[in-house]
């Protein structure tokens, strides 16, 4: 399969409500069955490093099944937390085969504001005579 997708496994379908771990360059992901299809995020929660794929899923949120943390099916985003998120793939299953998409690289940092570019402090300036 081409634009991307790399085929990971056989699909097994999991139990309603819950998910099945993959792996993907070397990396566990969780795959979850939903009415709308099949959905995908990094299988490990931000918090304690355990398996989302062991959780729980109520109306495309799961619930971690060690503290609790709910993350969105489809943006990976934490529903209580701001900053928490996992990434999101995309997935498709054909013939029986799982295939899914690596999300791309994140968007480098912006760089210092020119203001705060201390490699070209010079305390000369800001000496007083």
């Amino acid at each position: 399969m081409s634009d991307g997708f790399v085929r990971v496994g056989k699909i097994r379908d999991p139990r309603p409500g819950r998910g099945r771990q993959y792996h993907l360059d070397g990396k566990p992901v969780a795959v979850f069955r939903t009415a709308d299809g099949w959905l995908a995020i990094g299988d490990t929660c931000p918090h304690m490093g355990t398996s989302l794929s062991d959780g729980t899923v109520h109306g495309g949120v799961v619930e971690c099944p060690w503290h609790h943390w709910r993350f969105d099916l489809t943006t990976g985003r934490s529903t209580e937390r701001d900053w928490a998120c996992v990434a999101t793939y995309e997935v498709r299953v054909v013939d029986g085969d799982l295939y899914l998409k690596p999300p791309a690289p994140p968007e480098p940092e912006p760089g210092p504001a020119e203001d705060d570019d201390w490699s070209k402090y010079d305390p000369n300036l800001y000496l007083k005579r």
